[in-house]
């Protein structure tokens, strides 16, 4: 999910193992290797990235302009402003955000991932933003990369993830990619974007649920 926009995703269909930050030969639909992409990795996002994550989140045909405007207002607040901009001296000091990177073998940026921790929660975290380049979509990308995310958060104690995605038509895939992943719908806020357009809040446990002292079922708070 992004502040003030919606959470798109790869809605992958492929593999569903959990990742490990090792490279991971895609498959596609049917099981079989994706052709043209051999394995995806992991890795580090450095300002250099930008124009690649604003080309990825253009060419998923999802977004408005304004949409893709937030989408490197997060970038730019973690990394700073492009070349000829304020000074980078101090880029990311601060920032709750978190950028990881999902690339080919020869180093090509794939699609991202932005998170960070929930002000005011318990080890709780957001999903800010999921995306992945219609050409290593439908090869286990976004699994492979929000599986990672998740790894990650649980090896720092968190307790829940949190996305959210529109109820539009046009997002039914990211939210069964979400539900197809472990997500549950916790909350929907009606017309929140826009009239029958609902702001829909999915969430993940990281940890197990508590239990409740005296309580034989050992139900969740």
């Amino acid at each position: 999910m992004l502040r003030g926009g919606r959470s798109p995703t790869d809605p992958d269909g492929g593999s569903t193992a959990g990742a490990t930050g090792d490279a991971l030969a895609p498959a596609g639909r049917d099981g079989r290797p994706t052709a043209g992409i051999t394995a995806y990795q992991v890795g580090s996002i450095d300002i250099g990235h930008r124009g690649p994550i604003a080309e990825i989140v253009r060419t998923t045909g999802m977004f408005g302009e304004h949409e893709i405007a937030i989408a490197l207002e997060l970038f730019d607040a973690t990394y700073g402003l492009p070349s000829g901009g304020a000074d980078t001296g101090d880029a990311g000091e601060g920032s709750d955000y978190e950028f990881l990177g999902l690339f080919d073998p020869t180093g090509v940026l794939l699609g991202y991932a932005c998170f960070g921790p929930t002000p005011g929660t318990d080890r709780g975290y957001d999903l800010y933003w999921i995306a992945v380049t219609p050409a290593a979509q439908g090869g286990g990308g976004g699994t492979f990369l929000i599986g990672e995310v998740e790894r990650r958060l649980r090896g720092r104690n968190a307790r829940l993830v949190l996305a959210e995605t529109s109820s539009r038509a046009a997002y039914a895939p990211t939210r069964a990619f979400y539900v197809a992943r472990g997500y549950i719908e916790g909350a929907r806020v009606r017309d929140f974007y826009g009239p029958a357009d609902d702001r829909v809040m999915f969430t993940k446990r990281l940890q197990p649920a508590p239990r409740i002292r005296g309580s034989r079922g050992g139900e969740a708070r």
